[in-house]
Protein backbone atom coordinates (compact mmCIF):
# COMPACT_ATOMS: atom_id res chain seq x y z
CA UNK A 1 0.00 0.00 0.00
CA UNK A 2 1.21 3.51 -0.81
CA UNK A 3 1.98 5.95 1.97
CA UNK A 4 -0.84 8.43 2.69
CA UNK A 5 1.08 11.37 1.23
CA UNK A 6 1.25 9.71 -2.23
CA UNK A 7 -2.56 9.61 -2.50
CA UNK A 8 -2.58 13.37 -3.17
CA UNK A 9 -1.21 12.81 -6.66
CA UNK A 10 -3.52 11.65 -9.44
CA UNK A 11 -0.80 11.08 -12.01
CA UNK A 12 2.83 11.68 -12.80
CA UNK A 13 4.40 12.67 -16.10
CA UNK A 14 8.18 12.71 -16.42
CA UNK A 15 9.81 14.71 -19.22
CA UNK A 16 13.45 14.10 -20.01
CA UNK A 17 15.88 16.68 -21.45
CA UNK A 18 15.65 14.79 -24.75
CA UNK A 19 11.85 15.23 -24.73
CA UNK A 20 12.19 18.94 -24.02
CA UNK A 21 14.71 19.41 -26.81
CA UNK A 22 12.38 17.63 -29.25
CA UNK A 23 9.47 19.91 -28.27
CA UNK A 24 11.37 23.22 -28.02
CA UNK A 25 13.97 23.83 -30.76
CA UNK A 26 15.74 26.50 -28.67
CA UNK A 27 16.65 23.89 -26.06
CA UNK A 28 19.48 22.46 -28.15
CA UNK A 29 21.65 20.45 -25.79
CA UNK A 30 19.71 21.87 -22.84
CA UNK A 31 20.31 25.52 -23.71
CA UNK A 32 17.31 27.45 -22.42
CA UNK A 33 18.74 30.79 -23.51
CA UNK A 34 18.75 30.15 -27.27
CA UNK A 35 22.42 30.14 -28.01
CA UNK A 36 25.90 30.70 -26.78
CA UNK A 37 26.87 33.68 -24.68
CA UNK A 38 30.50 33.50 -25.77
CA UNK A 39 32.12 36.69 -27.04
CA UNK A 40 31.57 35.70 -30.69
CA UNK A 41 27.81 35.66 -30.00
CA UNK A 42 27.53 39.07 -28.38
CA UNK A 43 27.07 42.64 -29.54
CA UNK A 44 27.13 42.87 -33.35
CA UNK A 45 27.60 39.11 -33.75
CA UNK A 46 24.26 38.03 -32.24
CA UNK A 47 22.41 36.21 -33.78
CA UNK A 48 24.87 36.18 -36.71
CA UNK A 49 27.43 38.52 -38.22
CA UNK A 50 25.65 41.01 -40.46
CA UNK A 51 22.31 40.45 -38.76
CA UNK A 52 22.75 42.57 -35.65
CA UNK A 53 20.47 45.43 -34.61
CA UNK A 54 17.44 43.20 -35.22
CA UNK A 55 17.56 43.31 -39.04
CA UNK A 56 16.90 40.04 -40.91
CA UNK A 57 17.86 40.85 -44.48
CA UNK A 58 14.17 41.01 -45.46
CA UNK A 59 12.96 44.59 -45.85
CA UNK A 60 10.66 45.56 -42.98
CA UNK A 61 11.15 42.29 -41.08
CA UNK A 62 12.92 42.47 -37.73
CA UNK A 63 13.68 39.77 -35.19
CA UNK A 64 13.54 39.88 -31.40
CA UNK A 65 13.99 36.93 -29.07
CA UNK A 66 16.49 35.34 -26.75
CA UNK A 67 18.56 34.82 -29.89
CA UNK A 68 19.08 38.55 -30.33
CA UNK A 69 20.99 41.04 -28.21
CA UNK A 70 21.01 41.23 -25.19
CA UNK A 71 20.19 37.51 -25.11
CA UNK A 72 17.97 35.32 -22.99
CA UNK A 73 16.86 36.00 -19.46
CA UNK A 74 16.54 39.75 -19.94
CA UNK A 75 12.75 40.01 -19.95
CA UNK A 76 11.68 42.17 -22.86
CA UNK A 77 15.18 43.57 -23.37
CA UNK A 78 15.52 42.67 -27.04
CA UNK A 79 12.02 43.97 -27.88
CA UNK A 80 12.67 47.26 -26.10
CA UNK A 81 16.02 47.75 -27.83
CA UNK A 82 14.56 46.80 -31.24
CA UNK A 83 11.80 49.38 -30.74
CA UNK A 84 14.45 52.01 -30.01
CA UNK A 85 16.31 51.08 -33.23
CA UNK A 86 13.09 51.28 -35.26
CA UNK A 87 12.18 54.63 -33.65
CA UNK A 88 15.58 56.01 -34.65
CA UNK A 89 17.00 56.08 -31.15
Amino acid sequence: MRPAQDRRFLARHVISPVDLEADVPNLVEGDSLAGSHHLDQNFLFRPAFGRSRYHTGVAGLHMVSASTWPGGGTGAGSGFLCAKVLAGG
